[in-house]
Protein backbone atom coordinates (compact mmCIF):
# COMPACT_ATOMS: atom_id res chain seq x y z
CA UNK A 1 0.00 0.00 0.00
CA UNK A 2 2.79 2.39 0.89
CA UNK A 3 4.31 1.87 -2.54
CA UNK A 4 0.99 2.81 -4.10
CA UNK A 5 0.83 6.00 -2.01
CA UNK A 6 4.38 6.94 -2.97
CA UNK A 7 3.49 6.35 -6.61
CA UNK A 8 0.45 8.62 -6.27
CA UNK A 9 2.52 11.33 -4.58
CA UNK A 10 5.14 11.24 -7.32
CA UNK A 11 2.45 11.24 -9.99
CA UNK A 12 0.88 14.32 -8.39
CA UNK A 13 4.25 16.09 -8.30
CA UNK A 14 4.97 15.23 -11.93
CA UNK A 15 1.55 16.40 -13.09
CA UNK A 16 1.86 19.63 -11.11
CA UNK A 17 5.29 20.33 -12.59
CA UNK A 18 4.00 19.52 -16.07
CA UNK A 19 1.12 21.97 -15.61
CA UNK A 20 3.54 24.65 -14.47
CA UNK A 21 5.76 23.93 -17.47
CA UNK A 22 2.86 24.18 -19.90
CA UNK A 23 1.80 27.47 -18.33
CA UNK A 24 5.36 28.77 -18.65
CA UNK A 25 5.57 27.67 -22.29
CA UNK A 26 2.30 29.45 -23.07
CA UNK A 27 3.68 32.61 -21.49
CA UNK A 28 7.03 32.27 -23.29
CA UNK A 29 5.19 31.99 -26.61
CA UNK A 30 4.07 35.60 -26.21
CA UNK A 31 7.44 36.98 -25.15
CA UNK A 32 8.36 39.62 -27.69
CA UNK A 33 11.65 41.13 -28.72
CA UNK A 34 11.98 44.83 -27.89
CA UNK A 35 11.18 47.23 -30.76
CA UNK A 36 14.90 48.04 -31.01
CA UNK A 37 15.45 44.49 -32.30
CA UNK A 38 12.37 44.31 -34.54
CA UNK A 39 12.59 42.53 -37.87
CA UNK A 40 11.16 45.24 -40.10
CA UNK A 41 11.46 43.26 -43.30
CA UNK A 42 9.68 40.20 -41.89
CA UNK A 43 6.82 42.28 -40.50
CA UNK A 44 6.40 44.12 -43.80
CA UNK A 45 6.39 40.88 -45.77
CA UNK A 46 3.67 39.45 -43.53
CA UNK A 47 1.42 42.52 -43.68
CA UNK A 48 -0.75 43.26 -46.73
CA UNK A 49 -0.96 46.92 -45.67
CA UNK A 50 2.16 48.84 -44.65
CA UNK A 51 2.28 52.60 -44.21
CA UNK A 52 3.84 55.36 -42.14
CA UNK A 53 2.43 58.56 -40.71
CA UNK A 54 1.54 60.50 -37.58
CA UNK A 55 -1.40 60.15 -35.24
CA UNK A 56 -3.95 62.97 -35.48
CA UNK A 57 -6.41 61.88 -32.81
CA UNK A 58 -7.25 58.82 -30.70
CA UNK A 59 -10.90 58.12 -29.93
CA UNK A 60 -11.87 55.48 -27.33
CA UNK A 61 -14.63 53.20 -28.55
CA UNK A 62 -15.84 52.56 -25.01
CA UNK A 63 -15.24 54.90 -22.09
CA UNK A 64 -13.94 53.03 -19.06
CA UNK A 65 -11.81 54.61 -16.38
CA UNK A 66 -11.26 51.56 -14.18
CA UNK A 67 -7.53 50.91 -13.46
CA UNK A 68 -6.00 48.18 -15.58
CA UNK A 69 -8.83 48.15 -18.10
CA UNK A 70 -7.98 47.30 -21.70
CA UNK A 71 -9.04 50.33 -23.70
CA UNK A 72 -10.21 49.79 -27.28
CA UNK A 73 -9.71 52.86 -29.47
CA UNK A 74 -9.51 54.15 -33.03
CA UNK A 75 -6.39 56.05 -34.08
CA UNK A 76 -6.79 58.48 -36.97
CA UNK A 77 -3.45 58.58 -38.77
CA UNK A 78 -2.28 61.04 -41.40
CA UNK A 79 -0.47 58.81 -43.87
CA UNK A 80 2.87 60.08 -45.18
CA UNK A 81 3.74 57.04 -47.28
CA UNK A 82 2.14 53.77 -48.38
CA UNK A 83 4.69 50.98 -48.82
CA UNK A 84 2.41 48.01 -49.42
CA UNK A 85 -1.23 48.11 -50.40
CA UNK A 86 -3.13 51.26 -51.24
CA UNK A 87 -5.26 53.55 -49.14
CA UNK A 88 -6.31 57.12 -48.52
CA UNK A 89 -4.34 59.96 -47.00
CA UNK A 90 -5.93 59.19 -43.64
CA UNK A 91 -6.20 55.76 -42.05
CA UNK A 92 -8.44 54.62 -39.19
CA UNK A 93 -6.69 51.97 -37.12
CA UNK A 94 -8.41 49.97 -34.41
CA UNK A 95 -6.20 49.00 -31.46
CA UNK A 96 -6.35 47.97 -27.83
CA UNK A 97 -3.95 49.23 -25.17
CA UNK A 98 -3.53 48.35 -21.52
CA UNK A 99 -1.94 50.95 -19.27
CA UNK A 100 -0.68 48.28 -16.88
CA UNK A 101 2.16 45.79 -17.35
CA UNK A 102 1.36 44.01 -20.59
CA UNK A 103 -0.03 40.59 -19.66
CA UNK A 104 1.25 37.70 -21.74
CA UNK A 105 2.73 40.04 -24.31
CA UNK A 106 -0.52 41.64 -25.48
CA UNK A 107 -1.81 45.19 -26.05
CA UNK A 108 1.64 46.81 -25.99
CA UNK A 109 1.28 49.73 -28.38
CA UNK A 110 -0.08 53.08 -27.26
CA UNK A 111 -0.82 55.43 -30.15
CA UNK A 112 -0.83 59.05 -29.01
CA UNK A 113 -1.49 62.23 -30.99
CA UNK A 114 1.50 63.71 -32.84
CA UNK A 115 3.58 60.51 -32.57
CA UNK A 116 5.03 58.95 -35.73
CA UNK A 117 4.69 55.28 -36.60
CA UNK A 118 5.26 52.65 -39.22
CA UNK A 119 2.22 50.35 -39.19
CA UNK A 120 1.94 46.74 -40.39
CA UNK A 121 -1.77 46.19 -40.82
CA UNK A 122 -4.52 43.97 -42.15
CA UNK A 123 -8.20 44.58 -42.79
CA UNK A 124 -10.64 42.50 -40.72
CA UNK A 125 -14.41 42.79 -40.84
CA UNK A 126 -14.16 46.13 -42.59
CA UNK A 127 -11.74 47.60 -40.03
CA UNK A 128 -7.98 48.07 -40.19
CA UNK A 129 -5.93 46.64 -37.35
CA UNK A 130 -2.33 45.65 -36.72
CA UNK A 131 -1.08 42.18 -37.65
CA UNK A 132 0.19 41.83 -34.07
CA UNK A 133 -0.83 43.83 -31.00
CA UNK A 134 2.78 44.14 -29.83
CA UNK A 135 4.80 44.02 -33.06
CA UNK A 136 2.37 45.62 -35.47
CA UNK A 137 3.79 49.15 -35.31
CA UNK A 138 7.16 50.82 -34.74
CA UNK A 139 8.08 54.36 -33.77
CA UNK A 140 9.96 56.27 -36.48
CA UNK A 141 11.49 59.63 -37.30
CA UNK A 142 9.11 62.07 -39.03
CA UNK A 143 11.73 62.78 -41.71
CA UNK A 144 11.14 61.34 -45.17
CA UNK A 145 13.56 60.56 -47.95
CA UNK A 146 12.78 61.39 -51.55
CA UNK A 147 10.03 59.45 -53.29
CA UNK A 148 11.84 56.86 -55.42
CA UNK A 149 8.73 56.16 -57.47
CA UNK A 150 9.89 52.63 -58.28
CA UNK A 151 7.49 50.45 -56.33
CA UNK A 152 10.45 48.88 -54.51
CA UNK A 153 9.14 49.18 -50.96
CA UNK A 154 12.35 47.90 -49.35
CA UNK A 155 14.42 50.57 -51.09
CA UNK A 156 11.84 53.25 -50.22
CA UNK A 157 11.85 52.24 -46.55
CA UNK A 158 15.63 52.39 -46.54
CA UNK A 159 15.61 55.88 -48.09
CA UNK A 160 13.17 57.09 -45.42
CA UNK A 161 15.13 55.54 -42.55
CA UNK A 162 18.36 57.01 -43.92
CA UNK A 163 16.71 60.44 -43.87
CA UNK A 164 15.90 59.85 -40.21
CA UNK A 165 19.60 59.65 -39.38
CA UNK A 166 19.65 63.44 -39.75
CA UNK A 167 16.81 64.04 -37.31
CA UNK A 168 17.62 66.65 -34.64
CA UNK A 169 15.94 64.45 -32.03
CA UNK A 170 18.31 61.82 -30.62
CA UNK A 171 15.53 59.32 -29.95
CA UNK A 172 14.35 59.56 -33.55
CA UNK A 173 17.91 59.11 -34.83
CA UNK A 174 18.31 56.03 -32.69
CA UNK A 175 15.08 54.50 -33.96
CA UNK A 176 16.24 55.15 -37.55
CA UNK A 177 19.47 53.23 -36.88
CA UNK A 178 17.51 50.35 -35.38
CA UNK A 179 15.02 50.25 -38.26
CA UNK A 180 17.85 50.11 -40.79
CA UNK A 181 19.15 47.08 -38.91
CA UNK A 182 15.69 45.54 -39.13
CA UNK A 183 15.69 45.92 -42.92
CA UNK A 184 18.96 43.95 -43.15
CA UNK A 185 20.03 45.56 -46.44
CA UNK A 186 23.74 45.54 -47.37
CA UNK A 187 23.20 48.91 -49.06
CA UNK A 188 22.77 50.50 -45.62
CA UNK A 189 26.29 49.65 -44.47
CA UNK A 190 28.07 52.82 -45.58
CA UNK A 191 25.62 55.02 -43.69
CA UNK A 192 25.82 52.79 -40.61
CA UNK A 193 29.62 52.95 -40.64
CA UNK A 194 29.31 56.70 -40.69
CA UNK A 195 27.23 56.51 -37.51
CA UNK A 196 29.70 54.06 -35.93
CA UNK A 197 32.52 56.52 -36.44
CA UNK A 198 30.73 59.82 -35.84
CA UNK A 199 27.67 59.12 -33.69
CA UNK A 200 27.49 59.35 -29.93
CA UNK A 201 28.26 56.28 -27.82
CA UNK A 202 24.74 54.87 -27.87
CA UNK A 203 24.22 55.50 -31.57
CA UNK A 204 27.59 53.96 -32.41
CA UNK A 205 26.80 50.76 -30.49
CA UNK A 206 23.39 50.38 -32.10
CA UNK A 207 24.90 51.03 -35.52
CA UNK A 208 27.37 48.18 -34.90
CA UNK A 209 24.42 45.90 -34.15
CA UNK A 210 22.51 47.16 -37.19
CA UNK A 211 25.51 46.59 -39.46
CA UNK A 212 25.91 43.08 -38.08
CA UNK A 213 22.28 42.38 -38.99
CA UNK A 214 23.04 43.31 -42.61
CA UNK A 215 25.71 40.58 -42.67
CA UNK A 216 28.61 43.04 -42.33
CA UNK A 217 31.38 40.96 -40.72
CA UNK A 218 33.82 43.87 -40.80
CA UNK A 219 32.26 45.07 -37.52
CA UNK A 220 33.12 41.83 -35.67
CA UNK A 221 36.32 43.30 -34.13
CA UNK A 222 34.18 46.13 -32.70
CA UNK A 223 31.66 43.54 -31.50
CA UNK A 224 34.49 41.71 -29.72
CA UNK A 225 35.52 44.89 -27.89
CA UNK A 226 31.98 45.56 -26.71
CA UNK A 227 31.21 41.98 -25.65
CA UNK A 228 34.50 41.67 -23.80
CA UNK A 229 32.97 44.07 -21.26
CA UNK A 230 29.65 42.23 -20.89
CA UNK A 231 26.42 41.23 -22.57
CA UNK A 232 23.70 41.87 -19.99
CA UNK A 233 22.38 45.13 -21.42
CA UNK A 234 21.15 46.28 -24.81
CA UNK A 235 22.53 46.59 -27.41
CA UNK A 236 25.32 44.20 -26.32
CA UNK A 237 22.88 41.37 -25.58
CA UNK A 238 21.31 41.91 -29.02
CA UNK A 239 24.76 41.65 -30.63
CA UNK A 240 25.42 38.40 -28.78
CA UNK A 241 22.15 36.91 -29.99
CA UNK A 242 22.83 38.06 -33.54
CA UNK A 243 26.08 36.10 -33.56
CA UNK A 244 24.03 32.90 -33.76
CA UNK A 245 23.07 33.90 -37.31
CA UNK A 246 26.68 34.26 -38.49
CA UNK A 247 27.33 31.14 -40.58
CA UNK A 248 29.87 32.36 -43.16
CA UNK A 249 33.19 30.48 -42.69
CA UNK A 250 35.00 33.76 -43.35
CA UNK A 251 33.85 34.93 -39.91
CA UNK A 252 35.26 31.93 -38.01
CA UNK A 253 38.55 33.57 -36.89
CA UNK A 254 36.66 36.59 -35.51
CA UNK A 255 34.12 34.33 -33.80
CA UNK A 256 36.90 32.40 -32.08
CA UNK A 257 38.47 35.65 -30.90
CA UNK A 258 35.10 36.80 -29.54
CA UNK A 259 34.70 33.46 -27.76
CA UNK A 260 38.09 33.76 -26.12
CA UNK A 261 37.47 37.27 -24.78
CA UNK A 262 33.74 37.06 -24.02
CA UNK A 263 32.71 38.19 -20.55
CA UNK A 264 29.22 36.66 -20.57
CA UNK A 265 27.71 33.21 -20.93
CA UNK A 266 25.21 34.50 -23.49
CA UNK A 267 27.98 35.50 -25.88
CA UNK A 268 29.84 32.23 -25.42
CA UNK A 269 26.71 30.14 -26.00
CA UNK A 270 25.76 32.10 -29.13
CA UNK A 271 29.29 31.93 -30.60
CA UNK A 272 29.47 28.18 -29.95
CA UNK A 273 26.13 27.80 -31.75
CA UNK A 274 27.48 29.73 -34.74
CA UNK A 275 30.72 27.74 -34.79
CA UNK A 276 28.74 24.50 -34.63
CA UNK A 277 26.81 25.53 -37.72
CA UNK A 278 30.03 26.43 -39.50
Amino acid sequence: MWKSKIHQIWLTIVLANLAMLLFAVQSWCRLKLPPSMADVRDSAERAPLVFRGHVLIVTPIKTNTEPGTRVESIAKIQVDRWYRGKGSEEALLRFVYSGEIFANGHDCIDFRPETYWMVFAVEKNGQMEMIDDCEGALTISPLLGRDLGTGDWLAQMEADFLAGLNDHDSTARLSSIQRLGGLKLPSSRDALHGVIENGNDGESKWAVYAALRTGDFSVLPRVRQLLAVGDRELPESAMALQLQSVTDPVAVPDLITILQSAAGDLTRDCVLTALGRN
